[in-house]
């Protein structure tokens, strides 16, 4: 999946050509099926094949970097929440953050460093 970045270098500028002046092949084929070119190409993967994984793996790590700590069994539902919510509401990312902060886990959020 990495090669659909190859169109953009080191620091995020779009580029036809890699640092040795070759030409960047940007196409890809990706796990179980299925190929791409570019940042388009690996949405529409995605999309078509892995949202529900890639949905859960987002809740999942945006969840566990606003608690500041590993998730426990009683996050469950607020993953769950977080899910149907997000599509009820067309994938927002504003969605992903309201939900997190008016959680009771983030609410109840010890003190820390």
């Amino acid at each position: 999946m990495g090669l659909t970045f190859e169109g953009y270098g080191p620091v995020g500028e779009l580029r036809t050509l890699d640092l040795g002046g070759r030409k960047v092949d940007t196409h890809a084929e990706f796990p179980g099926g299925g190929e791409g070119t570019g940042l388009d190409g690996l949405r529409k993967y995605i999309k078509e094949r892995r949202q529900d994984d890639f949905v859960d793996n987002l809740c999942r790590k945006f969840t566990a970097y606003a608690l500041s700590r590993t998730l426990i069994p009683t996050d469950d539902d607020l993953i769950a929440e977080m899910k149907v919510k997000l599509a009820a509401n067309d994938y927002r990312f504003s969605t992903l953050i309201e939900t997190l902060v008016t959680s009771r886990q983030f609410l109840n959020k010890r003190g820390g460093v």
